[in-house]
């Protein structure tokens, strides 16, 4: 078939023709990387020069432009016609990029052909770019019509309930955290999964009323779990398999394990400090896999399930002929440098789509095919440097062509991009309506005010001027009640300062409900606070090289060699805890 943009295969060809494996420098941390053959084999299949920044670089830039791993919320403007009012986002309230709420957002009163402007292809494309994509509209929070009762929730699907949660999918009654899918009246949460009542847990999957645990799956009614499966009634207990009655790694019988737990009364706040610290010090010493995968083949990364030939992949559930790839939510496929989407294939430097096909560049597509520089888009296809577009084909900055019109257009427009150094680049960090600390880069990748400002990125000021506080409502957190039993609903109309970070929070009339019901102590840290502090024990989306502390194998490891861990190879694992 003849080439629909022969000018640009041609110079793109050019390139190919000398490209060998090779080291490079990142043009952004200014480390080496590796150009290696099997990426070269990917550039070939998906038409696009060699990356200039090395694979953390890349996903860091792709991040910066996502608000998934935890949520954040700004009020913003509704820029739709007559509208006044303030709507929730997770776009910086000081960017120039308009909002529409999302009844105007999805209606068919709007077009974003009429945002439509000619492309110059003598002039930059971001150049170009920056002065066209803010002033077409973007929704609020991602959030799917199918949610109920869940105004402050990022993404998700058929949520109902759910307060201050990014990427509710099938749940009920969550508060306060990331990721709970199929679950419900749980608060404080990083990757819960399947799972009832429970609180402040991290990748906790099918279990029930579970409390500050840690890496398990199928357990119930325990507290201070890490790494245990198919356990109930257990406290304070590591590296655990079908157990019950342990405390604190200590086997009981089960009248020992109650009278045992009768001594314990985490609604106090002395207890229950007193615990996680000890909780703290066991898991220092807990044995811990080198990598968490299961049903790979072929594969290079950590928290793989069913990979087939991926490398440099993390969070992957089923996933084939992958490179440099982080956080698959359902199938996807011949990938390289992706991060956070489902059932799509030909993707490359692309973040947020499902359903869509040869995807580069680009954000937040669904059902897309041929899609590249664009954002937001909807069932569209043959587009280029499109914004906010919904069923349509053809398009270049949101003009409308003919086909034969189209790919002229575009063959020159790739073509100068590919001379000035632009065509094969991501959009900048500098271009991301999100605040870099409300990002999801923000997570895996920290920084401090100043370094953020100094790189002329976006910073959300959390602890700035907001609403006017009655000052008779506010309280410390020293002045909490000591103990949740007798705790009144007065509380509620209190205005409680963060003893951390010093902004103030109020309690829901769930969330109080809850911690009576579960006998556990009122948090004295503001919710981001409780959240980022479960984001500690997350795992990077980074290999490291280590050996194994029992048998002094070398081995890929998801822990950073310096902290000190227990980290044994798979074959010891299995020897010693299993």
């Amino acid at each position: 078939m003849p080439s629909k943009t022969p000018k640009f295969d041609e110079s793109l060809n050019q390139i190919f023709s000398t490209l060998v494996p090779h080291e490079r420098v990142c043009n952004a941390c200014e480390k080496n990387f590796q150009i290696e053959a099997e990426d070269i084999e990917f550039l070939k299949k998906l038409r696009v020069p060699p990356p200039t920044l090395c694979p953390r670089c890349r996903l860091q830039r792709r991040m910066a432009h996502r608000c998934q791993l935890k949520p954040a919320f700004q009020k913003k403007r509704c820029s739709g016609p007559d509208h006044t009012e303030d709507v929730l986002t997770f776009l910086d309230a000081n960017s120039n990029t308009v909002v529409y709420d999302d009844e105007y957002y999805r209606s068919d009163e709007w077009d974003g052909l009429n945002f439509g402007v000619s492309y110059d292809a003598e002039k930059s494309f971001f150049d170009q770019f920056t002065s066209f994509a803010p002033r077409i509209p973007r929704q609020t929070l991602f959030k799917d019509p199918s949610n109920v009762k869940s105004d402050y929730a990022i993404g998700g699907m058929s949520a109902s309930n759910c307060y201050y949660v990014a990427v509710p999918l099938f749940s009920e009654n969550l508060q306060y955290g990331s990721s709970g899918f199929y679950s419900k009246d749980s608060i404080d949460f990083l990757n819960l999964s399947n799972s009832e009542n429970c609180y402040s847990c991290v990748n906790v999957y099918r279990s029930f009323d579970c409390k500050f645990s840690i890496n398990s799956s199928d357990c119930f009614s325990s507290s201070f779990l890490y790494d245990c499966k198919n356990c109930s009634d257990c406290f304070g207990t590591t590296n655990l398999r079908n157990k019950r009655y342990v405390f604190f790694n200590q086997q009981l019988t089960k009248e020992e394990y109650f009278c045992k737990l009768l001594e314990v009364d985490l609604g106090s706040q002395n207890v229950l400090e007193e615990y996680k610290t000890r909780f703290a010090e066991l898991t220092r010493g807990a044995i811990r896999k080198n990598l968490d995968n299961q049903k790979v083949a072929g594969s290079v990364g950590n928290d793989l399930r069913q990979a087939n030939n991926c490398y440099n992949c993390f969070q992957i559930n089923r996933g084939e002929n992958l490179r440099h790839t982080a956080l698959v939510l359902e199938q996807m496929t011949d990938c390289m440098d992706f991060f956070g989407g489902a059932l799509s294939s030909l993707a490359y430097e692309t973040t947020a789509i499902s359903d869509a096909t040869l995807v580069l560049f680009s954000i937040w597509i669904r059902t897309g095919q041929n899609v590249e520089y664009s954002m937001e888009c909807n069932n569209v296809q043959n587009v280029f440097g499109c914004v906010g577009l919904k069923n349509k084909k053809f398009c270049i900055f949101n003009m409308q062509y003919n086909e034969e019109e189209c790919w002229p257009k575009l063959d020159d427009i790739k073509c100068a991009m590919l001379e000035m150094g632009e065509y094969g680049e991501f959009f900048p960090m500098t271009m991301s309506a999100i605040a870099y600390n409300d990002s999801s880069a923000q997570v895996e990748f920290p920084l401090k005010e100043q370094e953020v400002r100094s790189r002329s990125l976006l910073w959300h000021n959390k602890s700035g001027a907001g609403p006017a506080i009655d000052q008779s409502k506010l309280i410390q957190t020293a002045d909490l009640p000591g103990n949740i039993k007798g705790t009144d609903d007065s509380i509620l109309n209190r205005v409680i300062i963060c003893a951390e970070s010093g902004r103030p929070f109020r309690f829901t009339p769930y969330e109080l409900e809850f911690y009576r019901k579960h006998r556990i102590a009122l948090p004295r840290l503001h919710p981001d606070v409780r959240i980022d502090k479960l984001f500690e024990y997350s795992l990077p989306f980074h290999l490291y090289d280590d050996i194994c502390k029992k048998c002094e194998k070398e081995m890929k490891s998801g822990y950073d060699p310096t902290l000190g861990y227990k980290v044994y190879c798979e074959q010891c694992y299995q020897q010693e805890v299993i």
